[in-house]
């Protein structure tokens, strides 16, 4: 039976107990009501899948939303007729083409001009060069006029020198280490790219542990203009613990995570994370260490997860033990990095080994080998159409290898090809409703398979982060794709209320095969929806969140007897999830 996790209760937040009360209640009836019929067909692979789930993405991309440009050009003001222009005469243009210049002075010619409009030229001049990622001073310098010609002076301008400020003291990264991002996107002598220098100082800033701030100053020759960076230490940790139900009933549906980020350990850039999942039947750790390569932006990675898994309760008397391993190594690049939008591109290779057993006798039920070379795109990007919205997304292509242990038995794995290709993506837009008040959450994932596959690389539509209407591990298949619309508003005291629709499909098999079917009695298509209600409280680095989910139309899964049943054994149309965590 599951049991209520204990929340406290101040007298100032009264209105928090209140609105957590009803799915609270909600929660405790649905733990009453669920009866297990049968054990669940769950193994290594499958929980792994839900385990990896629940883990922070090892480089989050970071988008803040962008300011308007300002425009620089002064306004125009009443004045004296100093000229009327044929033509106009650019000098010191080498970085753009002169065509291009002349195009944004075509306004100003064959009228006349005040002072204030040659130097709005001017300006149209540097906001071009600006545009273009690059500096630039345009001038009209005392001249004679002829047949209708004007000369404007343009200086672009040259990186000197590049400062680095260290205010608050020696800095874990160094301050050679800091210019070495910003020589190779910019050398000194050279002229400034502003784009490859505002990016040279995000990617700083994405360093674990490092905090930049920039600014631009004269330099000591003319055309010159020097960079001044002042460096400061970013947190050295960062850490996280959470309570939540979000398990599998096979292994204990309530877990506790501890999360661990280590920064800048040796004044590399580098970064050590741990992440630990633990239930009463199951035993998941993960860690990965990254540092960067080149400068540019690119990072390696090597990281590891050992889990460690028993059926437990009711679930032992067929029920299995066993384990996974993964050793993966990795590289990650920031293709893309703008006020508007980033992207990454990851190449990634995985080893991970499998072993299954039943615990009546210690029998394999499977034991299998995969070695998989994932290239995969993601990226975030704003826009402001109706009221702006932040949009996410991932594409991926997974070229795989299933090698069969020598004591796997004869019977499993025949139907899954020695190799496969699979297409993952998933991407999401969070769609402004009323500013600052609620928004519109509509999310999709899914994958694509040549072959069919085993439990490690299947698609998943229930749990917590799926068809919430259904337990973890169900709905299962080689192929799928799940559609989510979440309304989003926010309540008084820090309080988030949200309105959902779940709602996927998956296909079992790619190739089916005689008596595929097995003792689910569901088609090779078949779909799962849900709808529910949830609410979450955030205050400093406190987060608690409810939610409760009931499935709409009928169960595809049912028994020898007819009856609907999930695949952990309970016959409840309705599902809660609980978790509570803390950050610091």
């Amino acid at each position: 039976m599951r049991h209520r996790h204990p929340l406290c209760k101040t007298p100032r937040q009264t209105l928090l107990a209140q609105s957590l009360g009803w799915a609270l209640g909600s929660l405790c009836l649905l733990a009453v009501s669920q009866s297990h019929a049968q054990k669940a067909p769950i193994d290594a692979g499958a929980l792994q899948k839900n385990l990896e789930n629940q883990l922070p993405l090892p480089a989050p991309l970071d988008l803040k939303e962008p300011a308007p440009r300002q425009n620089e050009s002064r306004a125009a003001q009443p004045g004296e007729v100093v000229a009327t222009v044929s033509r106009f005469e650019l000098t010191g243009v080498r970085k753009l083409g002169q065509d291009d210049v002349q195009k944004v002075l075509t306004s100003f010619l064959l009228r006349p001009l005040t002072m204030d409009d040659l130097q709005q030229a001017c300006d149209a001049i540097e906001n071009l060069y600006r545009s273009r990622g690059y500096l630039a001073q345009a001038a009209v310098q005392p001249q004679k006029m002829e047949a209708g010609v004007l000369v404007i002076t343009v200086i672009e301008a040259r990186l000197g020198a590049v400062a680095i400020d260290t205010p608050d003291g020696t800095t874990r990264l160094s301050a050679g280490r800091a210019a070495r991002y910003i020589d190779w996107a910019s050398p000194a002598g050279q002229e400034i790219n502003l784009n490859s220098v505002t990016r040279a100082i995000t990617l700083l800033n994405e360093v674990p542990g490092v905090s930049v701030t920039s600014a631009l100053e004269p330099g000591t020759q003319d055309g010159e203009t020097n960079l001044r960076l002042t460096l400061k230490d970013g947190p050295r940790y960062s850490a996280s613990a959470e309570a939540n139900n979000f398990g599998s009933s096979t292994t204990g549906a309530h877990q506790g995570m501890v999360q661990a980020a280590l920064n800048n350990p040796t004044g590399l850039g580098d970064q050590l994370t741990a992440n630990g999942i633990y239930s009463q039947g199951s035993r998941y750790t993960q860690a990965a260490y990254f540092v960067p390569v080149l400068p540019n932006g690119l990072r390696g990675g090597l990281s590891g997860s050992v889990l460690n898994y028993r059926s437990i309760g009711q679930y032992q008397t067929n029920g299995g033990y066993g384990q996974a391993q993964t050793l993966s190594a990795s590289l990650a690049w920031p293709w893309l990095r703008s006020e508007a939008g980033n992207a990454n591109v990851s190449l990634r290779y995985d080893r991970k080994t499998y072993a299954n057993y039943l615990i009546a006798n210690d029998a394999v039920t499977s034991s299998y080998q995969l070695s998989n070379l994932n290239l995969s795109l993601s990226g975030n990007a704003y826009d402001s159409l109706l009221g702006g919205a932040m949009n996410n997304g991932q594409i991926g292509v997974t070229a795989g290898r299933l090698a069969l242990q020598a004591d796997n038995p004869s019977n499993y794995g025949v139907y899954t090809p020695e190799r496969f290709l699979k297409l993952s993506f998933s991407g999401s837009r969070v769609q402004t409703v009323l500013a600052g008040t609620s928004r519109l959450l509509i999310s999709v994932s899914g994958q694509l398979a040549n072959e069919n596959l085993n439990s490690a690389e299947q698609f998943y539509l229930g749990g917590p982060y799926g068809v919430r209407a259904y337990p973890v591990a169900q709905g299962s298949g080689s192929q799928g794709a799940q559609l989510t619309l979440e309304y989003q508003h926010n309540l008084p005291n820090e309080l988030q209320g949200i309105v959902f629709i779940d709602s996927g499909m998956v296909q079992q098999y790619v190739r089916p095969y005689a008596n595929w079917q097995g003792q689910t009695h569901a088609d090779n298509r078949y779909s799962l929806h849900g709808a529910g209600v949830g609410v979450k409280w955030t205050r400093g680095g406190w987060s608690l969140a409810a939610t409760v989910a009931k499935a709409l139309g009928s169960n595809p899964l049912y028994n020898q007897q007819g009856q609907a049943v999930n695949v952990d054994g309970s016959a409840s149309k309705a599902r809660g999830w609980l978790t509570a965590s803390y950050s610091f």
